[in-house]
């Protein structure tokens, strides 16, 4: 799909122009998400220098390439590459969009993991306190947004032996996504998973210990089925790098929104403003002469 409009937008709008760039962020971030780090990153770098040409290196647009290039370095453990770009994009919006916008949050929590990756905990922490509470004024404190900052503040204080403080955001986190997607395996296992480690270092049986005893009983357990036929309805509806899905799978509530990634062709449409750098909505008439 990325690569049939990308090349449509190459066709009839040239391969410089700023269209461009979001059927190759989209692509970028699929092959990020599949683990292909060498075939994303020289599209993530067309991206970023079609939106700095095209809009600055000032711009918000700029961020998104920014930062998706920095969760690409980070998930390699490409520290100090990483660092600079999520710093960079964090600046940007900050300035651009103020300091409480709610896109200030990705970089800081990008920035926050990447800290507690390098055991660099007293950078890391503020860094999570801040993008939780940006997240939880915009989103609401329910929102499984503030659960994936939830997730990352408790295991920075597990890794520092806090294990009260931990506990209790890991719960919160695990509740946020149980209530917004079930219990679903795909949807909480990242949540559940660290969590369950954590009751792991305390002495208690969790979640995770139990999946192990069920793998081992083998692929023929009824329960294995269920499990198997849940994860491939969550992998045909898609979902992003925080385990969030972007269009509705059948088995979530129609009145829950949804949540999109910055790749899906929805948001991909969006422009920012070139005066104020809020994002807006784009024009049906525009849309259909694109």
């Amino acid at each position: 799909m990325y690569q049939r409009a990308l090349q449509i937008s190459e066709q009839q709008r040239g391969p410089e122009h700023l269209d461009v760039a979001y059927p190759l962020h989209g692509l970028a971030e699929l092959y990020r998400k599949q683990g292909r780090y060498a075939e994303a990153e020289p599209v993530f770098l067309r991206e970023l220098q079609i939106t700095e040409q095209q809009l600055g290196p000032e711009h918000p647009e700029v961020a998104y390439a920014l930062t998706g290039l920095a969760d690409l370095y980070s998930e390699q453990n490409q520290y100090a590459e990483a660092e600079p770009l999520y710093q960079r994009a964090l600046s940007i919006r900050e300035q651009r969009l103020g300091p409480k916008h709610l896109l200030i949050a990705s970089p800081l929590h990008g920035l926050a993991t990447l800290y507690l990756k390098q055991g660099k905990y007293a950078e890391g922490e503020p860094l999570f306190q801040r993008a939780l509470h940006i997240r939880e004024q915009q989103l609401g404190p329910d929102h499984p947004d503030v659960a994936t900052v939830l997730s990352g503040l408790a295991n920075l204080y597990r890794e520092q032996g806090k294990f009260e403080q931990a506990e209790r955001l890991f719960q919160r986190a695990l509740a946020i996504d149980t209530e917004v997607y079930g219990a679903q395996p795909v949807l909480t296992r990242m949540v559940q998973e660290r969590y369950d480690s954590f009751l792991r270092t305390r002495g208690y049986k969790g979640e995770a210990v139990q999946q192990e005893e069920l793998d081992q009983e083998g692929d023929d357990n009824p329960d294995r089925a269920v499990l198997v036929q849940q994860e491939l309805i969550t992998l045909q509806a898609g979902f992003d790098g925080q385990t969030q899905p972007f269009l509705h799978a059948p088995f979530l509530s129609p009145s829950l929104p949804p949540v999109l990634p910055c790749w899906h062709p929805r948001r991909l449409a969006a422009r920012f403003c070139p005066t104020c750098g809020q994002p807006v909505e784009p024009d049906e008439n525009d849309q259909a002469s694109g």
